[in-house]
């Protein structure tokens, strides 16, 4: 079994080759999201850092296309990284079609609770309307508000 991590920016664009050799796939959500938006978390200047500090637009749309290229040639694609533990996120992720997570041990048993409280028909709706957002703050106002806390 061979998988391939989609960390970066320029691998995403060639995600199509990359699935094509591969069993199973995996999205580094942290490193990808700072890389798509030039953004660095211990960045000395605030502006940068919360750059990624929730989800953002782009990034959402930007995992929806490897999501939906995944599907398309029948590929298993996960997704694993701090950035689950953004509010909304995981909801947001349910709604572009995800269905595999990686977390850490510790984090089994909120995110099963997590999970099994979503309506995935909501998180369809919230994220169409996300991915269409300019900016964070916009996504972030859409939001239904239990999923901000």
């Amino acid at each position: 079994t061979l998988g391939v991590v989609i960390e970066t920016p320029s691998a995403s664009l060639e995600g199509r080759e990359l699935f094509a050799a591969s069993d199973f796939a995996l999205i580094g959500l942290d490193s990808f999201a700072q890389l798509l938006l030039a953004a660095d978390v211990r960045s000395a200047y605030q502006t940068v850092r919360e750059r990624i500090q929730s989800p953002h637009p782009a990034v959402l749309r930007a995992v929806r296309k490897l999501v939906r290229l995944a599907d398309g040639q029948q590929l298993e694609l996960g997704v694993y990284g701090e950035c689950l533990t953004w509010p909304g996120a995981v909801e947001l992720l349910i709604g572009i079609g995800m269905r595999r997570f990686v977390v850490r041990s510790s984090q089994l048993p909120s995110m099963h609770e997590r999970l099994g409280a979503l309506d995935p028909n909501l998180c369809e709706r919230v994220a169409e309307q996300a991915a269409r957002a300019v900016t964070r703050e916009e996504l972030r106002a859409g939001l239904p508000g239990t999923w901000r806390a």
